[in-house]
């Protein structure tokens, strides 16, 4: 289990390197897994051949953390992540298979220790081979996952929202527009050190609010993992021991 672990430099993402795809629907090519949106992911055909997006970042890269949104697996089947070394032509060795991707988060992540490669690749494993199906991925993240020395303080107050919009007409019936439910809550840091700090700052000036980014509050839970925006400017009060510091967010799952 690995605790606090926030995706700052996103690796998948860079403009370097090569992204290819086994297959690409139309309008939905895999260039969709570099965008920080889940409602524009790539699509495969609908073939028997297990899907694969392989990424060549064009130089090796120190990785600790994988993790993808949005995922629909081909009938049923499995999602792998694999490193191929840091050669001019990949080598590949499996890293890990990817839990089930969670109900309400709609992500999984698989976290590891430090391999340096150049090459990556995820692997579509068909459920049927004989039947064939397409595979969806929205955001992946790909990198070295940044850990707080210290924790977030707990109990942690997160609660899903329902922005669905309900509308009645005059005679009292009611009707709904759908929408996604979404998780939002607050994060405390009591007595970071000045390291942290500086993490957490680079974050907040790198993405903003506007820019989800990968966290993982129990790597081992699937449903205390999110694909989030910071929601507020970040909150810090020096504490009487020089060098510490408390910090303090709130954060709204992207949608």
């Amino acid at each position: 289990m690995a605790v606090c672990l926030l995706l700052i430099d996103n690796e998948w993402s860079i403009s370097a390197g090569t992204l290819v795809a086994t297959s690409e629907a139309a309008a939905m090519p895999a260039s969709l897994t570099q965008v920080p949106e889940r409602t524009k992911p790539w699509r495969s055909l609908s073939q028997t051949a297990d899907q694969v997006l392989t990424r060549d970042l064009g130089s090796g890269r120190a990785v600790t953390y994988v993790a993808v949104a949005n995922v629909r697996l081909q009938n049923g089947g499995s999602l792998k992540v694999y490193q191929g070394g840091t050669g001019g032509a990949p080598a590949w060795s499996l890293v890990a298979t990817f839990p089930a991707q969670d109900p309400d988060t709609r992500m999984a992540v698989c976290t590891f220790a430090t391999i340096t490669a150049r090459h990556w690749k995820l692997e579509f494993v068909n459920g049927v081979p004989a039947t064939p199906d397409y595979a969806e991925c929205g955001y992946v993240g790909l990198g070295t996952a940044f850990s707080p020395t210290r924790a977030c303080v707990v109990p942690v107050p997160w609660q899903p929202v329902d922005p669905s919009v309900k509308s009645s007409s005059v005679d009292g019936q009611q009707s709904y527009t759908t929408r996604t439910i979404y998780a939002a809550g607050a994060f405390l840091f009591r007595a970071i050190n000045e390291s942290d700090l500086t993490s957490f700052r680079s974050l907040y000036r790198s993405l903003g609010r506007k820019t989800p980014y990968f966290f993982s509050m129990d790597s081992s839970l699937g449903n205390q993992q999110w694909l989030m925006r910071i929601d507020s400017g970040l909150r810090v009060e020096r504490r009487h021991v020089p060098g510490r510091y408390d910090l303090s967010y709130s954060w709204e799952e992207a949608r």
